[in-house]
């Protein structure tokens, strides 16, 4: 529970967990598998899950935790092989019809605007990988499979079972990490009992059919559309690339070395950082048997080989560092619960002194990142973009809230180091991080985030296009962040590069007799933009720095 609380309460996790990327998937997946395992290890080897008696139809069926796991498998892989047939289920003539694959480019109303891929219809790197064969190879694999789960009477291995499906679900959002992080954190366990008897219920040959089925079909069906391509892009540039080289990395001259992800660590979790260095200290100290030893070195695997991979990845994106979060908030939780006990319990001078001094220490690590994060709020705006050169503009009443939060924060914390006060100090510091947590989720992040996007710009467009008579196409003017595609529709003209094809593209106009248009641009590429726009009748900015300081949009009027 009190991990759970930490969890939700550091900034990093709030922000996450509201943002439409694949980390979100990849975090909760290693969440749920090391939580899974590390509750598999509490369970007793020979406790049954119980069964339960469902009347269907006058007949009476007996239900157990493994049909339960078994139906969850059967709802992650039924969707795939569905995918797969409807590859084959056309529309034509108003009816559904059944036809061989077929793989499109283009947007059907975007075919003839430049910079838009042309409709038509690419080939098949492997046609006779047809995605009907593919289902006819996983189906026998995911049937063989569920009966096997189905089958599994032992609450311990259902537990790992459904660690294997939250692993399968992460490694499918975004790669080998997730499930290498859980498959850490079984080793620590075997480390830690220094016997391989675990092994007896850690379900491997499940796993591995679960992982396969669950990966497998995705991977086969680009590939078999792709071929080698596939391969290439995600595999050999952004697996193995984004490790070993520097991809679209834009931190600039930033020290890059270990300290690079400490830092965001610290901004994410505050104020819990001083916690999880003490929670970490701690492993040390304690004795390394019985359940809650068994949790929190299983929960330190787990973050330290999460903290590794990241630190040794070339590429280095703040965001990164999140899939850290889960394992570290477990660690803090499980502390705090120890602090929790100890306040009612007799301790030696030696303890209590030592307790005192960690703890001040904390409270000293919550006040320097919470002064470096008042100094500069935008850290946790950082935590979810791309480049760390944008200016993000912040209000001086932003980092005094802030520092009110950090400075309590900071008092409860010295509070928790006094035993008679200790379980008040802990539930204040919980309700303060809470607060905290949604003042920078939907306050700070609510005015900041978008500043940073070009929703307000588009919004400007739509509103402009529907006083207009002419109607005039939009165009992304040396613009690739995507949004531009997004909030659009896709329905406009790109120049990524301009030059040539885009003078082209204003003489085409001008002679359909088509003098207006509008533009998106990046504000710093304005002049550029009126440049090469030629001789004009007007040229007027319609959105200012508080839609968004970084675009801008343009209503030009071509001269004749």
């Amino acid at each position: 529970m009190l991990s759970a609380v930490v969890l939700l309460t550091m900034p990093g996790f709030a922000i996450l967990a509201h943002q439409a990327i694949t980390d979100m998937p990849l975090v909760a997946g290693v969440a749920g598998s090391v939580g899974m395992l590390v509750g598999a290890s509490a369970i007793s080897d020979s406790r049954e899950s119980r069964g339960f008696i469902i009347r269907v139809m006058g007949r009476d069926f007996v239900l157990h935790g493994g049909h339960l796991v078994a139906a969850l498998y059967a709802a992650l892989v039924v969707p795939q092989l569905l995918v797969l047939l409807g590859a084959h289920v056309h529309v034509g003539s108003g009816a559904l019809v059944w036809g061989r694959d077929r793989l499109l480019a283009g947007s059907p109303h975007a075919c003839t605007l430049p910079g838009q891929p042309t409709c038509r219809e690419i080939a098949l790197a492997h046609p006779r990988l047809a995605p009907l064969a593919q289902a006819a190879f996983w189906l026998p694999v995911m049937a063989y499979t569920t009966l096997r789960i189905a089958d599994t009477r032992r609450a311990r291995n259902q537990w790992v079972i459904v660690a294997w499906l939250f692993a399968a679900l992460a490694t499918m959002s975004k790669g080998p990490a997730g499930l290498v992080i859980p498959v850490s954190a079984a080793a620590m366990l075997l480390a830690i009992r220094r016997s391989l008897r675990p092994l007896s219920w850690m379900e491997l040959a499940t796993g591995a059919l679960v992982t396969l089925s669950l990966v497998g079909p995705w991977y086969v069906a680009a590939y078999a559309r792709h071929g080698r391509s596939f391969i290439d892009e995600l595999v050999m540039r952004n697996m193995l690339g984004r490790t070993l080289d520097h991809l679209h990395d834009t931190n600039g001259g930033d020290d890059v070395g270990i300290t690079y992800f400490v830092k965001q660590l610290g901004y994410a979790t505050l104020p819990w950082f001083g916690f999880a260095l003490a929670a970490l200290f701690s492993l040390s100290t304690g004795t390394r048997f019985g359940r809650k030893a068994t949790a929190k070195a299983m929960m330190a695997g787990a973050f330290l080989v999460a903290f590794t991979l990241v630190s040794m990845m070339k590429t280095k994106f703040h965001h990164y560092v999140l899939v850290a979060l889960p394992p570290c908030a477990a660690l803090v939780g499980l502390w705090l619960d120890e602090l929790w006990e100890e306040a009612r319990t007799t301790t030696t001078r030696h303890d209590a002194a030592r307790t005192l001094v960690i703890l001040v220490l904390v409270a000293a690590t919550t006040v320097l990142v919470g002064f470096d994060v008042v100094s500069v709020p935008n850290h946790f705006a950082k935590l979810m973009t791309y480049r760390y050169s944008r200016a993000w503009p912040s209000e001086a009443w932003t980092a005094t809230v802030m520092g009110c939060f950090v400075g309590a924060l900071s008092l409860a914390m010295v509070g928790v180091a006094v035993r008679r006060f200790r379980r008040r100090a802990l539930i204040g510091c919980a309700v303060l991080s809470a607060a905290f947590a949604m003042f920078v989720l939907d306050v700070y992040w609510l005015r900041t985030g978008p500043l940073g996007g070009q929703r307000a710009v588009f919004d400007a467009y739509y509103r402009a296009r529907a006083d207009d008579s002419n109607r005039a196409e939009l165009v992304a003017y040396q613009l690739n962040w995507k949004g531009e595609n997004f909030y659009s529709g896709n329905d406009l003209a790109i120049f990524i590069q301009s030059g040539a094809p885009f003078r082209k593209y204003l003489e085409e106009r001008k002679r359909h007799d088509a003098h207006v248009l509008y533009a998106v641009t990046e504000t710093g590429r304005l002049s550029s933009l009126r440049s090469e726009l030629g001789a004009l009748r007007s040229f007027d900015v319609l959105t200012d720095a508080t839609a968004s300081p970084e675009f801008s949009l343009v209503r030009a009027v071509l001269a004749p």
